[in-house]
Order: structure tokens, then C-alpha cells, then sequence
């Protein structure tokens, strides 16, 4: 009897040692074609200098840094690189949507006498009078355009491109949007020389190129970079990714049959020791 019992386990044991599983395969990155939309620059005052790169447009004293958030708002941040106040007249500030014109701060008018921030300097940080709404940006200081007080508009479509792998330029003549913001600006405290800042700014060109990614990309996903650019995936290909996928499964498969066999030639091995210990036990009772 014992010798059976010894030689039932082993059979078991052998039949489950052949029973072979499978690792899972690592799943690879997901092939996809992606657009590169890059933001461009312009000059229209013939004062400033515009970096490309950057959206920075260069100015004796200050720069206008332009970005779009991912709220898509196409907005700007001027830094004031000197020791005097540089003051902004927002009653005649304004944004041009593809030509069409309208006021960039709103409600500016809302007082006689304000201030902005709590910030002082030589004068009132903002001061309203009869014909102007000026308000300053301190020495060494930068100021962000207050989206809630503004009339911008949402960054309203993407350039339309091939998915085939290359470089498209797109003028101002055929971009899909364009956008200008118009500064009037002063260094002089008496408010009797003002100069005008005026840039263009539109998707220039798109760059479409083959990459992978992680995760599940989808067609029409947009991602950000840095404020001047627009990456948005055209295309992408789970080919390879779901032959992986069907055979992980496949192979899940096969060892959750595996583990079955197991344990049900375990049960089969190891049977008749269970029931010579219960026939023990009822022998030992009953005695």
C-alpha cells in the first residue's frame, strides 16, 4: 500500500513538472504619428525684435513673452528690465482675431482712482482719468496678462496637415487663426509720449514625424510644450500592441489551465493518504 502511495505521488508530481507555463510579454510602446504644430512670431511695430523660439518679442527696456495655456488662450507676460515704472494705457489695448479688432481689458473703466495688486510706485499703479486707464509694472518686475479681466478667445483649431512624415509651412495668409495683441506703452511719467507694441502670432509650421508612446494614445490627443508649441498624435498604430495583447492572453490562458491540472493531480496524489489517515482515525475510534 505504501509503496503505491509513493509511486502515485511521484507519477503526479512528474506530470505536473511537464506541464509547462508561459511568461507574460512586455507590452511595447504603441506606434503613432504625431504633429508638431510650432507657434511663430511676427513684429508689426518695426520696434521689436521677435525670438522665434521663444515667443519673445525683444523691446528696449521690456519683453512681451507670449504662450498658450492648456486652456488654450494665447496670452503674455511683459517684463520690465529697467529702473523706471513702465506703464500700459489698457483703454487702448487691443487683440485682433484673424483682422477683426476688439478691446483686450474689459470693464477698465470701473473707477476713478484704483490700484492694482496693492503695488505703488512714483504714481497710483492704476490710475483712471478722462481719455486714459493706465496702470504700471515696476522696476525689475513682470507683469501676466489677468485672463478674467480680458477679452480673449479660445485657440480655436489646429492646422490642418497630411499624416505623411515632413514639414509644413503655413503663412499668415493661410493659417487657420491668427492673433495680435496692440500695446500702448510709455517710460515717461508725465503720460505725453506713448509708443505702440504690435505681434502676430500663428502656428508657422508643423512638423510630422513617426514616434511610439506608453499608455493608450488616441487620435486627437493634444499635448503642450513650453507655451509655444502643439503636439497632436494623427495616427496611431496598436498592430503590435494587440498581437502582444492576444497572445499575453493566450498564455494566461494556458496556465490557468496548467494551474488547474495541478492542483487536481495533487488532489488525485495525495487522495489515498487521506484516506488512510481517516481510516486510522475511524480504526483508533471505533477500536
Amino acid at each position: 500500500m505504501e509503496k503505491r502511495i509513493i509511486i502515485e505521488c511521484l507519477l503526479a508530481m512528474l506530470v505536473c513538472s511537464s506541464c509547462k507555463t508561459y511568461n507574460m510579454l512586455p507590452y511595447p510602446q504603441v506606434g503613432v504619428t504625431v504633429a508638431n504644430h510650432q507657434f511663430t512670431i511676427q513684429n508689426m511695430d518695426n520696434n521689436g525684435m521677435c525670438d522665434v523660439k521663444t515667443l519673445t518679442a525683444h523691446y528696449e527696456g521690456f519683453d512681451i513673452e507670449y504662450s498658450i495655456n492648456k486652456k488654450w488662450i494665447m496670452t503674455f507676460t511683459i517684463v520690465n528690465k529697467t529702473g523706471n515704472s513702465l506703464i500700459i494705457d489698457k483703454s487702448k489695448c487691443y487683440v485682433l482675431y484673424d483682422g477683426y479688432s476688439r478691446e483686450l481689458f474689459k470693464d477698465v473703466r470701473s473707477g476713478r482712482m484704483t490700484t492694482f495688486n496693492n503695488v505703488q510706485d512714483a504714481i497710483n499703479n492704476v490710475q483712471t482719468t478722462e481719455n486714459s486707464v493706465t496702470f504700471q509694472i515696476p522696476p525689475y518686475s513682470k507683469w501676466t496678462l489677468p485672463i478674467e479681466e480680458c477679452n480673449l478667445q479660445v485657440w480655436k483649431k489646429l492646422p490642418d496637415c497630411p499624416t505623411t512624415v515632413g514639414t509644413y509651412n503655413h503663412s499668415i495668409y493661410d493659417a487657420n487663426e491668427n492673433v495680435e495683441f496692440v500695446i500702448i506703452y510709455s517710460f515717461d511719467y508725465t503720460l505725453s509720449q506713448w509708443k505702440t507694441s504690435r505681434n502676430r502670432i500663428w502656428i508657422g509650421s508643423s512638423i510630422v514625424e513617426n514616434s511610439t508612446m506608453n499608455g493608450s494614445p488616441k487620435i486627437g490627443d493634444v499635448t503642450w510644450n513650453c507655451g509655444t508649441a502643439i503636439s497632436e498624435i494623427k495616427n496611431c498604430d496598436y498592430s503590435e500592441y494587440n498581437r502582444v495583447f492576444k497572445e499575453n492572453k493566450r498564455r494566461e490562458e494556458h496556465n490557468d489551465r496548467v494551474a488547474e491540472t495541478k492542483a487536481t493531480l495533487l488532489l488525485i496524489a495525495i487522495s489515498p493518504i487521506i484516506l488512510a489517515g481517516i481510516a486510522g482515525m475511524l480504526y483508533l475510534i471505533f477500536d
